[in-house]
């Protein structure tokens, strides 16, 4: 009879379904004509428009372990070789959970994975559903690229240099390619395409030196000669740049990464902050000050804030910066329309000033970050005491959704976003591996809890 239902009328019916992604996967796994359907790049554009928020396409934190459980006062800096555990992700609440409704470890949805790979490791950047980490394998660079939701891993060639800080972008086949070009075959589970952008700040006998990209691509073998992106360097009372260091502070917008970075005077004065751009296709290096006058992003004295990078779901670049007084709290989002217009003028704008309205009388605005999912549209502030607050970007109202995770989200932790276009594509297009992303066989029941890192 469903032979009958001519495909329009089909198509229909199935993006109403859509809104339970757990119902669509297993009528993807009915027929080979409803599989074909909704494998179906433009269906799947239909259910999921690059140009809307999906609140389902947020599916947790990842957070790396610490080393002393009982010292809260221990940071992480860089790599914890000491760590013996690997990162640990937590699951937002959801109906559908895709990677399981419990804490679990990395290394646990990496089936193949070398035992003890990731131990110590620390993750650097997620995006499209993958995740950068960086193994603890003494003092060079050693990285591997994890895709949690089909279950693979790449271990990187090593970049060997000693680096003080590696800050890594990553970028997909979309953002690689030209409108006019070719473009590359749906991807598979075993082989999806990827492109890693790292700029190596290199230090020497306890000095920062060199600041350098380096770029390495899925179908390659090593990563490419290092290109200088930096010539000042800020390092002990001399001027210079800065890159932030925090993981969250890149983004990917309309074909290029972008770094926040300080620009540091011989009086150790903040003087200005810029942007680091590198083309994804060209891989063009070029730095652009921010067009925001200094005294709207100048820290308070109640508050180590920065200004945070991050991509609005139709692609637009946006900075938040969250001015703290006397433990009241004012959200500015800028946003930086691209190129020059007669509205802009080439200039970043305010978009919007969100007074912050928290749950209790008494936060910690000391140290913060705060985070703003590009394709589930979910902004979060997150304060050095694991307290986790939902923002309603609108009414400035706090949710406080610490009890949520745990309680053990610190300012380090790494958010996962899932595609779910990419996913249907991947998981459709491929083998018989149909429906796996949701099976209980991957569950497990005994999860260590993990420590909040800061």
């Amino acid at each position: 009879m469903a032979a009958t239902i001519p495909d329009d009328v089909v198509l229909e019916i199935l993006l109403r379904v859509s809104r339970d992604v757990a119902a669509l996967f297993r009528c993807a796994a009915t027929c080979k004509r409803w599989r074909t359907l909704i494998a179906d790049l433009s269906f799947l554009g239909r259910c999921w428009p690059d140009n809307a928020c999906h609140p389902s396409s947020f599916l947790g934190f990842f957070v790396q372990q610490r080393r002393d459980p009982d010292d809260r006062d221990e940071l992480f800096v860089g790599v914890d070789i000491d760590s013996p555990q690997p990162p640990v992700f937590l699951p937002a609440p959801a109906p559908w959970p895709v990677l399981g409704p419990r804490r679990r470890f990395l290394a646990s949805l990496l089936p193949g994975l070398p035992a003890g790979l990731l131990d110590g490791a620390q993750p650097l950047t997620a995006r499209h559903g993958l995740l950068l980490v960086r193994l603890a394998r003494g003092p060079h660079i050693h990285m591997a690229m994890c895709d949690p939701l089909n279950g693979t891993f790449h271990v990187l060639p090593p970049i060997k240099r000693r680096a003080y800080s590696a800050n890594c972008a990553i970028l997909t086949d979309a953002d690689c390619s030209s409108p006019s070009g070719p473009r590359r075959p749906a991807p598979s589970p075993d082989r999806k395409f990827f492109k890693v952008l790292a700029i190596v700040v290199e230090s020497y006998r306890d000095r920062v030196h060199d600041c350098d990209l380096y770029t390495f691509s899925s179908t390659g073998s090593d990563w490419s000669t290092p290109a200088r992106c930096l010539d000042e360097i800020c390092d002990y009372g001399k001027r210079g740049f800065r890159v932030l260091q925090e993981t969250q502070n890149v983004a990917v917008c309309r074909g290029t990464a972008h770094w926040l970075v300080e620009y540091w005077s011989d009086k150790a004065d903040l003087s200005s902050y810029h942007t680091l751009d590198i083309d994804a296709a060209t891989g063009h290096v070029s730095l652009t000050e921010l067009s925001i006058p200094m005294n709207q992003l100048t820290k308070s004295r109640y508050s180590t804030e920065e200004p945070t990078l991050c991509t609005a779901v139709d692609g637009t670049l946006l900075l938040f910066y969250m001015c703290m007084e006397a433990g009241l709290g004012r959200l500015d989002i800028w946003t930086w329309p691209g190129g020059v217009n007669e509205e802009s003028g080439g200039r970043w704008l305010l978009a919007r000033v969100v007074e912050l309205r928290p749950p209790m009388e008494e936060w910690d605005p000391m140290f913060v970050r705060v985070w703003s999912g590009q394709k589930s549209g979910v902004l979060f502030i997150v304060d050095s005491f694991a307290h986790v607050y939902k923002v309603d970007a609108e009414a400035g109202a706090m949710e406080d959704v610490t009890g949520l995770f745990g309680g053990c989200l610190g300012t380090m932790a790494l958010p996962l976003e899932i595609d779910w276009p990419l996913l249907f594509v991947s998981r459709l297009g491929g083998r018989s591996q149909l429906g796996s992303c949701y099976s209980e066989q991957r569950h497990s029941e005994d999860w260590p809890t993990p420590q909040a890192n800061n």
